[in-house]
Parts: C-alpha cells; sequence; structure tokens
C-alpha cells in the first residue's frame, strides 16, 4: 500500500470513530451502542466519499423519521450537521446520497434491527415480565410498492387485478416483544406462491424465539407442526382455537370448568412436507384447551393454578398490541406505501424503517426505566414528534450538555401517555375523501394519450371554425 491510499484509510478510520463517538445526535448514540459495535464494524468497504456506509446508514433513518420522508430532506440536515462539526462544504445534491443507499448492505440492516430489539429486552426490568418471561407475538401485514416491472416480476399484484390497474404487494411478518413493543426479527416474502404464508415465514426466523419465552399469535398459527416445533425449543404458546375443530371438555384430564388437558393427534402430511421430515413428529402431543368469554384457547401452559384462565385470556387480548405496532409503522411512520423501485431497494427500505422503529421503541424504554413507566403507557407517535424536535439541538448543543438534554427528552417522553379510552367503538369509515378524483383503472400512459388526442381534436376544430 503506498502512502496516498494509507493516508485515505487513515482518514476514514477517522471519520468512522468520529461519528460513532462524537455523540452528536440520538440516533448515532443509539447505534454505537457498545452491543451494536460489532455489527458496524462490518458495515462494509470505505473509500474516501462523503456518504460512507455508516453517514449513508444514519442519514436514511432521518429520512424515514422526517415527516415528509424526503431525501432532500435528509440530506439538508446532513449538511447542517457538517457545517456545525466538520466546517466542511456543502453539497445539496442528493444523487451521492441515492448511489450510497444502493451500495448498503441488507444484512447489515436486518442484524441492526434484530440488535437493537434484543437490547431493549434484556433492559427491561423484570417486572415487566409475565411470570419473568418474556412474551413473543407473532404478526403480518401486507405492504404496497411502486408499479415497476421489477417490483412486478419478484412481487405480483392481487390475481384479481388486471396489468394496468393495483400495485405489488408485499409481505411482512414481524415478531414483536410485547414487553418492549419491539421488533426482535422479521421476514419478508411475496404475497402468493409456495411458501409465501405467514406460518412459512415465521419458520423461517424461529431461531429469534428462544428458551423460557411464551408465543402468542392468532389463529392462523394454531398449527399442530408449528406447536411441536416450539415446544422442542422449551417455548410455550396460547392461541385460539379453529372454528372447525371439535372441543369436548369432558374428556382428557379435567382441571376445571371448561378446562382439560387432551391429546393432539398428527394430521396428515402437507403437500409441501417430505416423508422423512414427517415421521419426526409425534403421533400425538398434550395440549390445554379451555374456553373463556365464548372463545376456546389451545396452550401449552399447563398448570392451572399458575396460569388460570381469566388470566391467559386477559394475556392474548394483548395480542392486539402487535396489531398497533404494525398501525405506528404504517401510519404514523408512512411505510403502507414503500418508494423504491426494485425488489432489493424495497427490502432496504423496509429494514431502514424497521431500524428507525426500534430506535424509538429504545427511547420510549429508557423513558419509562426512568419514570417508572411501562413502554405500553407511552405515546409512539409522541415519541416520534419529540425526537424529530430534539434532533437539530442535539447537533448545536456544546458536548457537555448533550447528557442533561437527552435526559429531559426522556422524561417528557415518559410524560407522552397514552390516552385511556375503555370500550372506544368507531366505524371503519371516513366522512372526507382526500381527493375526490374517480380510480384509474387502466394505464396511466392509454389515459394520457387520449387527453392529448382530445386536445388535438379541440385545437382542429377551433381552426376550422
Amino acid at each position: 500500500m503506498n502512502s496516498t491510499e494509507e493516508n485515505a484509510v487513515l482518514q476514514l478510520i477517522n471519520e468512522k470513530q468520529f461519528l460513532l463517538e462524537s455523540g452528536n445526535d440520538v440516533v448515532l448514540d443509539i447505534l454505537s451502542r457498545a452491543e451494536h459495535r460489532p455489527i458496524l464494524n462490518d458495515v462494509g468497504e470505505y473509500r474516501a466519499r462523503i456518504y460512507t456506509p455508516l453517514k449513508t446508514l444514519y442519514t436514511s433513518i432521518l429520512e424515514v423519521l422526517s415527516p415528509d420522508k424526503s431525501s432532500k430532506n435528509a440530506v439538508a440536515g446532513v449538511n447542517v450537521g457538517r457545517l456545525i462539526l466538520e466546517k466542511a462544504p456543502v453539497c445539496g445534491n442528493t444523487g451521492s446520497f441515492v448511489k450510497a443507499k444502493k451500495r448498503l448492505s441488507e444484512g447489515t440492516i436486518h442484524e441492526l434491527v434484530k440488535s437493537l430489539g434484543r437490547s431493549s429486552l434484556k433492559k427491561a426490568p423484570v417486572s415487566w415480565k409475565v411470570h419473568g418471561r418474556d412474551v413473543k407475538v407473532f404478526d403480518g401485514t401486507i405492504l404496497t410498492l411502486e408499479d415497476t416491472q421489477a417490483n412486478q416480476t419478484q412481487y405480483p399484484k392481487h390475481r384479481n387485478k388486471n396489468l394496468h390497474v393495483g400495485y405489488p404487494q408485499l409481505r411482512l411478518l414481524a415478531v414483536f416483544s410485547l414487553i418492549t413493543g419491539s421488533i426482535v426479527d422479521y421476514a419478508l416474502e411475496a404475497t402468493k406462491g409456495k411458501g409465501t404464508g405467514e406460518v412459512t415465514l415465521l419458520r423461517s426466523i424461529l431461531d429469534c424465539v428462544m428458551e423460557g419465552d411464551i408465543a402468542l399469535g392468532d389463529a392462523l398459527f394454531c398449527n399442530f407442526f408449528l406447536f411441536h416445533e416450539l415446544m422442542e425449543k422449551k417455548v410455550d404458546v396460547l392461541v385460539p382455537g379453529l372454528i372447525q375443530r371439535r372441543y369436548d371438555f369432558n374428556e382428557g384430564t379435567i382441571l376445571g370448568d371448561n378446562d382439560h388437558i387432551t391429546q393432539w393427534k398428527k394430521p396428515r402430511r402437507p403437500k409441501w412436507m417430505s416423508k422423512e421430515a414427517y415421521k419426526k413428529y409425534p403421533k400425538a402431543i398434550q395440549i390445554r384447551e379451555f374456553k373463556t368469554n365464548g372463545v376456546v384457547y389451545m396452550t401449552t401452559l399447563m398448570e392451572a393454578s399458575m396460569y388460570p384462565q381469566k388470566e391467559l385470556h386477559l394475556l392474548y387480548k394483548r395480542r392486539w398490541e402487535a396489531e398497533l405496532h404494525l398501525r405506528s409503522l404504517k401510519t404514523h411512520m408512512k411505510m403502507d406505501r414503500l418508494s423504491s423501485k426494485t425488489p432489493s431497494m424495497v427490502r432496504k427500505e423496509i429494514g431502514v424503517h424497521l431500524l428507525a422503529y426500534n430506535i424509538i421503541r429504545e427511547l420510549m424504554v429508557d423513558g419509562g426505566i426512568k419514570a417508572n413507566a411501562l413502554p405500553t403507557t407511552i405515546s409512539f407517535k409522541g415519541t416520534l414528534q419529540l425526537l424529530n424536535q430534539f434532533t437539530p439541538y442535539f447537533v448545536a448543543i456544546p458536548k457537555d450538555k448533550k447528557s442533561m438534554l437527552y435526559s429531559q427528552m426522556l422524561r417528557l417522553i415518559a410524560k407522552n401517555e397514552v390516552g385511556k379510552r375503555p370500550g372506544r367503538v368507531e366505524p371503519r369509515a371516513i366522512r372526507h375523501k382526500a381527493q375526490p378524483f374517480p380510480v384509474l383503472k387502466t394505464s396511466r400512459k392509454i389515459e394520457k394519450e387520449k387527453i392529448l388526442t382530445k386536445r388535438k381534436e379541440w385545437l382542429d376544430e377551433n381552426k376550422a371554425a
């Protein structure tokens, strides 16, 4: 290596160290914590450019956190920071940032999401947990992509849509911690085709569910094979039973009124499962079934004295919090419509959204610990708004005052409580449409040609007159 190359490498190492240790921003402060540094050290090769991988990741997070999700706005924030901290000249062009995003590693973003999810859970007090155990919740949702040929090829449209109507769709399966609300892992796939169901996606990331956890899912996860796999990992499960299944609470070991332990026989081999894999499953597993408030539940929590019906029923009702977390992602962070044009960039865009979401959850956990409040009582949207308002000040104030400002921000986050609205019922309808335009049912190109043709005919008629 010649002297020029050595100077470039040294310059980049210093820049990386500066970003990690300057503590000039809340986002960088969380990313640079000790548990995440090994992942950041492998963030990618550095070259003599403004947008190194770490700075690109940081700017991408600022982009999805901002209300308008604009690259220009995110680049403007980076330029302000460069002027204040580095006294560097300003470059307002977003082209360099967009190119740098393409060089980001999907794997690095995914690992950071998981690392942040784990770190939030580690600091959670035991009093927040259920009998000292973490609870993992599975849930999936559908995201809409830009209507490009590349996206259509990998993530097809709904089967009822023709070529010019609708948008490509992608399925996201997320595993949340019920204790902190953070995402511990996720999987992405198309919405149709073999191996695209939520149960299949969950199996691909089942390592995130640890021994001693309690797993919650909707009736879709009431699956013999999934139950056995989780039981092998020493994980307890609680899901509602299938409506088609027959339940007789007079059979098996009776634990109480509408509560018993029974045998769940192995069903027929699914088409997707090989004969060798099918033979590894037992002929039957022991399961507890109970009925509360008209709902039948299936669980592996056998001790009725430790886990009474009413307590498990209330625990399962908290599964709805996963729906609220997905709403926070899709509504408050505007992840319901993704703007990337290619599948690779779509996956990175989702990963950055989930990373930003976990950063907000980390702040909610820190604020909850400081104020002795549960994260579930703290407003996600309020935390997002506070973070956006505080971020510019962390860049501008002296370093010795930043810890005080951070402490005050956590105090305000904890005071942002979620409103208590018991028994609230709202119709799934709106009074005002944003734009009362008709739905475009053909290609935009065809409609534009029709407008131009009519315009030409009108001009020709006026000339003739």
